[in-house]
């Protein structure tokens, strides 16, 4: 994933301009929480919750539905 898309979805207001696309680290959908723009990783939370990982955007892949 772009640095310039993920800081677009971090910092939407409109919770709706985000509903057409998921964000999926190692084929399991996440939540986007944070990026790091000077490191390039970002933080991500599992859809249940449960965990949370520090990656590299570069491992972050989005799909628009």
């Amino acid at each position: 994933m772009q640095l310039r898309r993920a800081m677009e979805i971090i910092n939407s207001k409109d919770s709706n301009a985000n509903r057409k696309s998921k964000i999926f680290y190692k084929e399991n959908q996440v939540n986007l929480l944070s990026v790091d723009n000077n490191i390039g990783t970002a933080y991500v939370e599992s859809m249940d919750g449960s965990c949370k990982y520090e990656v590299d955007l570069k491992q972050l892949n989005e799909v628009t539905y």
